[in-house]
């Protein structure tokens, strides 16, 4: 049986190559949505964990400045005190 000028096992062989193909090409679109979201879903972790590490710098820049302890009077320094929360006297 000839087919415009091929056999029927060749139509049938392309008719199972089109299918494959097709199948391949959805397994491909589905990989590719799938990466896709699973993309979007990283960039947004990470924009969690990004907004977390500037909160984090923030918080330790805000405890640095109060660290810097600082006199409205000129003067020298000429003792330190070890005792961290010691009530100290002026003079």
């Amino acid at each position: 049986l000839e087919l415009g000028g091929g056999t029927a096992e060749a139509v049938r062989q392309a008719e199972l190559n089109l299918r494959t193909a097709r199948l391949e090409a959805a397994r491909l679109r589905q990989q590719v949505a799938n990466q896709r979201l699973a993309s979007r879903a990283d960039r947004r972790e990470l924009g969690f964990t990004v907004s977390m590490q500037q909160r984090s710098i923030a918080e330790q820049a805000a405890k640095l400045r109060e660290a810097d302890i600082s006199s409205q009077l000129p003067g020298v320094l000429t003792w330190v005190n070890d005792n961290l929360g010691a009530t100290v006297q002026a003079g």
